[in-house]
């Protein structure tokens, strides 16, 4: 099997240009394609719950949306704080050290366990005080505390199973986590089935149906995961089989560090965005439907956008291992451009038909027309997430992650919520209000990534000529 992410398959950096954008547009299609799947599996298990929920009834669907808001937080922010996985892998591949792989992917695994069994923890004590916090009516605290209850229960094969994932991006192949995570799809649609609606003897459970049943799902998965790990072509190439797991906590501490700044701006990035989901509930039920719909949505555009981005952040983390200090600059732009192109394709299509589009998720017609409200305002602003994520996360692979962690809680969660404040407080905006201010999160945070690679790809570039 061949490697993308072999220095030696990439053309030279003295290579005329149109042939290495020509070798670089075909490896960055070629990485991302399997994992454009694997996002848009991992996202559709979110998709599928709402779809799902939404039509056992609206309010099933309002807890699960004042669920999901702490939940996303815990998870995504574990799924952060790992960001190190894929960086540290890639980099050791573009060094010419495939072995030092096996030692981050054991260092990654058990960091995994440990965030997992710490989340699983917080978010039993925290769930219903938060939920309380906000003022939310009772109900809605009741229905959100049951659904995070249920959902725990798939914390740490997810995060055990992301860590897997994020190994096998890193050495440039995502095929077998793209077939795997696609396999979730099927059994959680039969397992909602069963504990959404009540079927085959079990209880009607609503949204917490939902929760626990993609909780069984990704452990099932995750399984399935770490047995390919273990029986992977070229295990031995990688140092999977090699021993170390006693040590590999201790000499972990890079890795742990590295993800800290992303973890944290993680965590407050969807604080910020879930902050606008919980507001939402304040305008009754509908409205907080209609967001989480506008949110489900945004996910599915999103999936090419962060597809990309991943991709990228291997071709950059190679290029950093190499010190092929130059390329580092070509690859971001590239995949940069190649987003704006396909983000923007995709809202031309969904902007004139916000009315289908919105059809599966909920019947209600007062939940329709909040969500097509909502999604006239913000469909724009999705042409700038993508090049958002492609830029952080490069900038993450270029030594940058600090800077791009800043930014990222800047634009996510300090304009977007400024925003809300003055559009919702202010104007009176509703629900309108709450989607114009992540959008214009999203576009502040997509124009100063921009503004620190462009700095940061300058100064490679002249390292590059200042030579070793």
């Amino acid at each position: 099997m061949s490697h993308l992410t072999l220095p030696e398959a990439d053309p030279a950096p003295g290579a005329p240009l149109l042939r290495r954008l020509r070798a670089e547009t075909a490896t960055l299609l070629k990485l991302a394609w399997p994992m454009m799947i694997a996002q848009a599996s991992r996202m559709g298990l979110n998709v599928i719950d709402t779809v799902m929920v939404g039509q056992a009834s609206t309010q099933e669907l309002a807890y699960l949306g004042m669920g999901r808001a702490l939940n996303w937080v815990a998870i995504i922010s574990g799924i952060g704080l790992m960001a190190g996985i894929s960086v540290f892998a890639a980099r050791a591949v573009g060094a010419g050290d495939p072995r030092r792989c096996g030692d981050i992917m054991r260092q990654g695994l058990l960091y995994a366990l440990a965030l997992g069994a710490a989340l699983t923890a917080l978010i039993l004590l925290l769930a219903r005080p938060v939920l309380q916090l906000a003022g939310l009516a009772p109900d809605l605290v009741d229905g959100g505390v049951a659904f995070s209850a249920a959902i725990s229960l798939g914390y740490i094969p997810t995060l055990v199973g992301s860590a897997a994932y994020f190994f096998l991006q890193g050495i440039g192949r995502p095929k077998p986590g793209m077939i795997i995570t696609t396999s979730a799809l099927p059994l959680n649609v039969f397992l909602n089935w069963v504990f959404i609606y009540g079927n085959l003897g079990a209880p009607a459970l609503g949204a917490t149906g939902a929760a626990l049943a993609t909780a069984l799902a990704v452990t099932l998965t995750t399984l399935v995961e770490l047995g390919y790990l273990r029986w992977m072509p070229d295990a031995e190439r990688y140092g999977v089989l090699d021993r170390g797991w006693r040590r590999a906590w201790r000499e972990g501490r890079a890795l742990r560090r590295f993800g800290f700044a992303p973890g944290l701006a993680t965590m407050l990035d969807l604080l910020g965005l879930n902050t606008l989901a919980v507001w939402a509930g304040r305008f009754g039920a509908a409205v907080a439907a209609g967001f989480q719909i506008l949110l489900s949505l945004h996910l599915i555009v999103l999936i090419i956008g962060i597809s990309l981005a991943t991709a990228a952040s291997v071709r950059v983390g190679n290029a950093y291992g190499a010190q092929q200090w130059r390329e580092i600059g070509l690859r971001c732009w590239l995949a940069s451009a190649l987003s704006v192109l396909t983000m923007a394709l995709l809202v031309a299509v969904l902007y004139p038909n916000l009315s289908l589009a919105i059809r599966p998720f909920n019947p209600d017609a007062a939940t329709a027309a909040a969500a097509i409200a909502q999604l006239r305002a913000f469909t724009p602003f999705m042409l700038f997430d993508g090049v958002a994520f492609v830029l952080m996360l490069s900038l993450r692979s270029a030594g940058d992650e600090v800077v791009a962690s800043v930014l990222q809680i800047v634009g996510y969660l300090g304009v977007a919520l400024a925003a809300a404040t003055v559009l919702v407080v202010g104007f009176g905006m509703g629900g309108v209000g709450l989607a114009l201010a992540f959008g214009i999160g999203m576009l502040f945070t997509a124009l100063a990534m921009a503004w620190r690679f462009r700095i940061v790809a300058a100064r490679l570039a002249a390292r590059a000529k200042a030579g070793p």
